[in-house]
């Protein structure tokens, strides 16, 4: 492949001089081809973020597995943490680890 010529996979030959090249202010060549639909990237990224498994499965979760509802009724109702069942604090900042 020569300087002056580009070759395609079909073997044609351009001139390099046929193909405009266009320049931006500080005189580098833009660059071209890619056109990118802005709507659909949105709906792409928005069907990730609802399909993950934290979104998914954070309604679904209950409370305190290891309380019965009536318990976190109750709790809630008192106030109170749910892990330890003092009051001062929510259960996600309970300094307690994992279940009671």
């Amino acid at each position: 492949m020569t300087s002056e010529y580009l070759v395609d996979t079909n073997n044609t030959n351009y001139q390099a001089s046929s193909i405009p090249l266009t320049t931006d202010f500080e005189g580098e060549t833009k660059m071209g081809g890619m056109k990118i639909d802005l709507n659909a990237l949105a709906a792409m990224v928005s069907k990730i973020n609802t399909n993950s498994v934290i979104n998914s499965v954070k309604g679904l979760k209950p409370a305190a597995s290891w309380l019965t509802e009536a318990e976190v009724v109750e709790l809630r109702e008192k106030i109170l943490c749910l892990r330890c069942k003092k009051s001062g604090h929510q259960s996600r900042f309970c300094q307690l680890n994992g279940p009671p």
